[in-house]
């Protein structure tokens, strides 16, 4: 069975401090970013080692945890989340789902940018220019994506 947010909100606005996995073992969010980060996939390995170290000049941090969510990668400064969905996301459950969590980071400001694993893998390039370009927005005509944070 997959890792859940255990969700006590009416709204499916998870703010829980508890994940179920399977039917029994609790941990907390995280615990579980850092067993995620430990077990990331081919993708986010990838695109990690193209983010961090400010290497577009910005901190990224990967599977943070927010609003009971874990993000996959996450720049603060730029309230930018970059997410990579593997097969299961195009499910419409899962479609769903993440049209839930966009919402909720969109209330606070946060703009989500998603992209298959195949095009991480096969398209890097591409993937690093629109996140870029997303950082670029940030800052408008200062024309910068290498802040001081």
């Amino acid at each position: 069975m997959a890792p859940q947010l255990v969700c006590d909100e009416p709204d499916n606005r998870c703010m829980s401090d508890r994940i179920v996995i399977g039917d029994r073992l609790l941990v907390s969010p995280t615990e579980f970013a850092r067993r995620l980060r430990r077990d990331e996939t081919d993708a986010e390995r990838h695109l990690w080692q193209r983010l961090r170290n400010r290497a577009l000049g910005v901190k990224f941090r990967r599977q943070y945890p927010l609003l009971g969510y874990i993000l996959d990668f996450c720049c603060l400064s730029h309230r930018l989340v970059v997410e990579l969905d593997g097969n299961q996301h195009g499910e419409p459950e899962a479609l769903l789902r993440d049209a839930r969590r966009d919402e909720a980071l969109g209330r606070i400001r946060f703009r989500v940018v998603r992209f298959c694993n195949r095009q991480v893998l096969t398209e890097p390039q591409v993937v690093l220019d629109v996140i870029t370009a997303l950082l670029d927005e940030k800052h408008g005509d200062e024309g910068s994506t290498k802040p001081n944070e």
